[in-house]
């Protein structure tokens, strides 16, 4: 299951128990568009997160600016007391690949790796 950041910090009182009770039913809680504002990292060890991914945001370019580089290593830095794993989406180079590995990212998506697929009714056939 995926929150966005922005909804979790809105409405983490009312997020809690349904975030919860989802983990005991066994789904894993992905976190998206991390890093598009500044937030309080808590709720990365609160609800015991699976997965943080980045907003593209912070991904883009990030080989060439360091505010973003000093971000992602707080944001890692924040997952050290917990199983956390942070993920890069729109990742378009090489180079914004090799930095955001050097800075310890877990997995990484974008258009580097794949181009994006239209979705037509011919994929959901048998």
């Amino acid at each position: 299951m995926e929150v966005s950041e922005h909804l979790l910090k809105d409405n983490y009182s009312a997020l809690r128990s349904a975030l919860i009770a989802l983990q005991k039913l066994g789904c894993k809680i992905a976190i998206d568009n991390v890093g598009r504002s500044i937030v309080n990292t808590g709720y990365i060890v609160d609800f015991s997160i699976d997965y943080l991914k980045l907003h593209p945001g912070l991904v883009r370019d990030i080989h060439l600016r360091t505010t973003n580089q000093i971000a992602l290593q707080s944001l890692i830095a924040s997952c050290l007391n917990s199983s956390a794993k942070v993920i890069a989406v729109s990742i378009e180079d090489e180079e914004e690949w090799k930095c955001l590995l050097k800075l310890g990212v877990f997995a990484g998506q974008g258009a580097l790796f794949s181009t994006p697929q239209l979705l037509t009714a011919d994929c959901f056939e048998e």
